[in-house]
């Protein structure tokens, strides 16, 4: 529902709610247990974000998350069969707002060989969305903008656009290059644009934040995948118990 991803009233109770923090966990140890699954089936889904994803309670009130919309999925079985034509996959198949840096940042024209990292970093803006309530987690404050814009008025729009990626990126302190930028940082950033002024240390804590700046790693080698995530990060060792119903699904 968009209402979860706006400031609304929706989205205010749930942040302020005491079971707040456990339903988002839960809802993230699914979404990154629906790309495991794909992924150990050889599968990158490469278009991962909100309107791909289908969440419902079941009876039971465990919570049910679905990935659906395959139609930009590689597999080495569909490229073999000739779907991503005779130079392979493209952005083209690809939403920019959930691109990773190795693919944004890179020749238009240039065609790469997917790899899970890709979906590892669309699930890192997606989690950003759902604690910040906007469909723009990547995005700079409009005075940086408006400074951007008129430094760079002669370029290209796609080139404006990159540069204002990178921007919001470094302040996110998920941008290579940017002195003294850690965890600490990431967080206080997050507090910054926090439109309840309450902060995520409920919601996140040590774990969390390191599970999403793990997840937005700007190089794909450092960055954490899916799997891994959900076999040995703290974050979802704090209630394992209550996590294993309800498991995630892909809609095939």
């Amino acid at each position: 529902s968009s209402g979860l991803l706006e400031p609304s009233d929706s989205w205010r109770a749930l942040r302020r709610s005491a079971e707040g923090p456990a339903w988002f966990r839960d809802l993230a140890r699914k979404l990154l247990a629906g790309a495991a699954e794909l992924h150990g089936r050889g599968v990158v889904h490469r278009d991962l974000k909100l309107s791909n994803v289908a969440v419902a309670l079941g009876d039971d009130g465990a919570l049910r998350v679905a990935v659906i919309d395959l139609s930009s999925a590689w597999s080495p079985a569909a490229e073999a069969a000739g779907l991503f034509g005779d130079f392979g996959p493209s952005r083209e198949e690809e939403t920019v707002e959930y691109m990773p840096p190795e693919v944004l940042f890179a020749d238009e024209d240039a065609f790469y060989a997917p790899a899970p990292a890709y979906d590892a970093w669309s699930l890192g803006v997606l989690l950003l969305e759902l604690l910040l309530g906007t469909r723009q987690a990547l995005t700079v404050d409009q005075r940086t903008r408006a400074v951007l814009s008129w430094r760079l008025r002669r370029e290209a729009p796609a080139d404006v656009e990159r540069a204002l990626l990178r921007a919001a990126l470094a302040d996110l302190c998920i941008f290579p290059g940017v002195a003294a930028c850690g965890d600490d940082d990431f967080a206080g950033e997050l507090q910054r644009r926090d439109p309840l002024e309450i902060g995520y240390d409920r919601f996140l804590g040590v774990d969390g934040v390191d599970l999403l700046r793990r997840l937005l790693a700007h190089d794909p080698r450092d960055r954490l995948l899916p799997a891994d995530a959900l076999a040995s990060h703290a974050f979802f060792r704090r209630d394992q118990a209550r996590a294993l119903a309800g498991d995630a699904a892909v809609a095939l």
